[in-house]
């Protein structure tokens, strides 16, 4: 079925001025929808209306007498607020609190709060956040400086990211959600606007498409996850939640609780010593194919690596216990790194590549002696010391050779099949994702379906590896870092993953790949010379 696109054009629906009265009949005639949500652990009622905010900025650059940029600034010249298929347009800040009074007004009265959707709401914060301050309350959630993933304002407007909640650009989510298409080209953004500047009329449509996709956007959102009582931040929650339910379904809450009790890091220490391990995907280009244009070549790739890693017995199942490397024969050692999972703080000594291939990543050493780069890999060293897995011990020897290998500190955990309550979850998954896989490329309700079981199923990993965080960050005039102390017996209760299974999936997963590489070998050959890359599931050969 070929899916059929609005195209948007000016309208009645659109107001630029008269806001109270606009919204007012927008309400009366669409009755905003009320939803009981959870969030932090308390139930608040949500009044919804399919909203989206976005504005368009201008920058001015200072140049030298060489042209070079010396200094610029950047402003907004319009912002565009959606409700529907209707469009409020202003020019200043000033209009925008007009807006945003109204809102506050007619939708947030009494306990409720309502929701406005941003896309990379990272970039229009920047813009925002000095505004929103002056009048308003204003409170973030943000893991990192100049990157909210959640803001309100007055406790009531709260806004979320669509970015994160897909993962998708603005021309994704219009393809995959809603009947509209992005349009492309049609607003130069080297020419310098001002908020008194004429729009044209197609730029002007340009402007209303792009918060036209939000509405559409947040009108799945309320359908699919604020009618169920759930409002995520990220497509990691939405992929926990599968997780969460598969707990239930299972009748093992108690199994999992005395698992994440017995498992999971107790303290700040802990957790951080157990990331530490944490390294992410093989991504790099083979040093002697650099710079050279190669023909016919062959590219393979691995289904779903992440899920395909999770379901091999290679993960830490029990609570790790520290190796007494001094009381301890090496025979046992031995022993202990062949039949368990571990956690190896170790040092090589005399190390270098012996196939081309460069494994470890600068960033990743803790410490190293005359060593020689490939690009942010080692290619040798007179030693280094590293962090990693007995997974990545043995895909080392594959790529490296070294003179002597010390053990300066060692954990072990039972070794086997993550528990069944996950595999069944990514197993589920990926089936799923395989039926609709054909079937969504001649139906846009599929496609939706489609698209969001690879994202449940993509997001299993991520929602591993993301990290706690023991800062809290404020804005006040400016980004503020505060320590802040986390309960970990509080944590436990809310987690149903391990940190060190993220750890061990991307060394299983480097293990996967790089053992491919080796087998590229031909002959006697040393050098793999027909090796031209890998990116993360992928090897490129020639």
């Amino acid at each position: 079925m070929k899916k059929k696109v609005r195209n948007l054009t000016m309208s009645q629906k659109i107001h630029l001025n008269n806001y109270e009265k606009e919204l007012l009949n927008i309400i009366s005639e669409y009755q905003p929808k009320v939803h009981s949500v959870k969030q932090q652990n308390k139930n608040i009622c949500i009044n919804f209306l399919p909203m989206g905010l976005d504005i368009e900025t201008s920058t001015i650059y200072e140049r030298d007498g060489k042209g070079k940029v010396v200094e610029h600034f950047s402003f907004m010249y319009i912002w565009q607020l959606s409700v529907y298929d209707h469009t409020f347009i202003g020019r200043t800040y000033d209009d925008l609190k007009i807006m945003i009074d109204c809102v506050l007004k007619h939708l947030c009265h009494k306990h409720y709060k309502t929701i406005i959707f941003i896309q990379n709401q990272s970039y229009e914060f920047s813009f925002l956040a000095r505004f929103l301050e002056q009048y308003y309350e204003l409170s973030i959630f943000s893991r990192k400086k100049r990157h909210p993933m959640k803001f309100t304002i007055n406790d009531n407007i709260i806004f979320l990211d669509s970015y994160l909640l897909t993962g998708f650009n603005l021309s994704k989510i219009a393809d995959v959600y809603t009947d509209i298409h992005k349009l492309v080209g049609e607003l130069d953004y080297s020419k310098i606007r001002l908020p008194i500047t004429q729009m044209s009329t197609q730029e002007l449509e340009y402007c209303i498409n792009d918060v036209q996709i939000l509405s559409k956007y947040a009108e799945y959102y309320e359908k699919n996850y604020l009618t169920i009582g759930f409002m995520p931040m990220t497509s990691t929650m939405i992929a926990s939640r599968v997780v969460s339910k598969k707990v239930k379904e299972l009748h093992v809450s108690k199994e999992v609780y005395q698992l994440m009790q017995s498992c999971y890091p107790s303290s700040k220490q802990e957790y951080e010593y157990i990331i530490s391990f944490f390294t992410g995907a093989y991504t790099h280009g083979m040093l002697y194919n650099l710079f050279q244009t190669h023909e016919n070549c062959l590219k393979f790739d691995v289904d779903s690596e992440y899920p395909y890693a999770f379901m091999l017995p290679e993960y830490p199942i029990g609570k790790f216990r520290k190796v007494s490397l001094q009381s301890n024969s090496k025979e046992t050692i031995n022993n202990v790194l062949e039949n368990f999972a571990c956690l190896i703080d170790c040092t090589f000594y005399n190390i270098k590549t012996k196939t081309g291939v460069t494994i470890f990543s600068k960033n990743k050493i803790i410490s190293y002696g005359n060593a020689i780069w490939d690009n942010g890999r080692l290619y040798s060293a007179d030693f280094i010391r590293v962090r990693i897995t007995q997974i990545d011990i043995q895909t080392a020897d594959l790529h490296y050779s070294w003179d002597k290998l010390v053990y300066n500190d060692i954990s072990f955990a039972k070794k086997g099949y993550l528990p069944k309550y996950f595999r069944l979850s990514i197993a589920e998954l990926y089936d799923a994702k395989n039926k609709l896989k054909e079937p969504a490329k001649h139906d846009e309700n599929i496609q939706i379906e489609y698209m969001e079981r690879k994202k449940e199923l993509n997001g299993q990993y991520g929602s591993c590896v993301c990290k706690l965080q023991f800062t809290e960050l404020l804005y006040q005039s400016g980004w503020i870092e505060k320590e802040k102390d986390i309960d970990f017996s509080k944590i436990k209760i809310s987690k149903n993953k391990l940190p060190q299974w993220g750890v061990f999936c991307t060394s299983v997963s480097r293990s996967i790949i790089l053992s491919a590489v080796a087998k590229l070998k031909r002959g006697n050959e040393k050098i793999i010379k027909n090796y031209l890359y890998s990116d993360t599931d992928s090897i490129a050969a020639k």
